[in-house]
């Protein structure tokens, strides 16, 4: 398997996810003073939000942009071989210059 390099984006969800985690786990061990709760609350809503957004970017876009590339290798490959069909034509029983053709009657 060929993996690309982390990029700066990568590290960004990296970080985000880890907060998040680690947000959690400390709250485990921390008390929350009762003035601090609501705050508290509100950011940890706000990580989970870059959380889902960056779960979401890595899991649903890069399939979709996956499944674009597979379309287009497709597409590319079609072209390629209706190119090599000679005409352009991609039906094997096309008439080309110097073929001999023989009319019959239409059988009532």
């Amino acid at each position: 398997m060929n993996r690309k390099p982390l990029t700066l984006r990568d590290w960004i969800g990296v970080c985000l996810i880890a907060a998040f985690v680690a947000s959690i786990m400390a709250l485990f061990w921390k008390i929350i003073p009762k003035e601090n709760e609501q705050l508290i609350v509100y950011m940890l809503g706000q990580l989970s939000g870059f959380v889902a957004t960056v779960v979401g970017f890595h899991y649903v876009v890069s399939k979709n942009d996956e499944q674009k590339s597979e379309n287009t290798a497709a597409a590319f490959r079609a072209i390629e071989a209706t190119a090599k069909n000679g005409t352009g034509a991609t039906d094997q029983n096309v008439i080309r210059p110097g073929d001999t053709v023989e009319l019959r009657e239409p059988q009532p």
